[in-house]
């Protein structure tokens, strides 16, 4: 019992706490580091600051007051900033996955989605979609993720969560996939905006 005791202690001195080094661990290692390391309600925040890090200035910090997802980014295309919102989900032990936190009512335009197999070595798979794929409630449902639907009914702000099976994931979010596959590698050319890499030109 005290075995238990020392180690839940040590736990949590270490818990949601990521060095330097660890920030700096390339994609396929961090994932599962943060997996192990941070509690579920944590692990999507650092794995977004994990994105932003990685897009080497393209993308910017959103300020929480603005109320509207995690990054921005100047579209040379349309000449205005587009924002967006990142999601990280580890298949459960059902099989699923969830992706908790979605605010509907945020004026985004993109999601950037993580899929974590966690049957599969950790192995990711990665999606930019626009924000009406996920929020347009025409294949998933989205479920407020406290109170009920009628205790809701008044509210304008309630956070949702969805649930996706894994055969639905790469079927449905593949429709609409900004990025030319899946892979890691499609992503970072997108959130660095690559010259010359037509993976980074925004589809109107």
């Amino acid at each position: 019992m005290e075995n238990y005791l020392k180690l839940a202690k040590g736990k949590k001195k270490t818990l949601n706490k990521l060095t330097k080094e660890e920030m700096d661990l390339p994609m396929k290692d961090f994932i599962p580091c943060i997996y192990y390391n941070c509690s579920p309600n944590l692990y999507g925040v650092r794995f977004a600051k994990k994105i932003l890090k990685e897009s080497k200035g393209f993308l910017t910090e959103t300020n929480q007051s603005m109320d509207n997802g995690d990054f921005m980014f100047f579209d040379d295309t349309t000449k205005t900033y587009k924002y967006g919102e990142i999601k990280i989900s580890y298949k459960g032990i059902n099989g699923k996955y969830r992706v908790t936190n979605i605010r509907d009512h945020q004026r985004l335009d993109y999601f950037i989605l993580c899929f974590v197999d966690t049957e599969n070595d950790f192995k990711p798979k990665y999606y930019v979609v626009p924000k009406e794929h996920v929020t347009n409630g025409t294949f998933f449902k989205l479920s407020a993720m406290n109170g009920t639907f009628i205790a809701n009914m008044n509210n304008e702000v309630v956070p949702k969560s969805m649930t996706v099976s894994e055969d639905d994931v790469d079927w449905y979010f593949s429709q609409k996939n900004l990025l030319n596959g899946n892979t890691y590698s499609k992503l970072k050319s997108f959130i660095t905006k690559s010259v010359n890499n037509e993976y980074t030109k925004i589809k109107n």
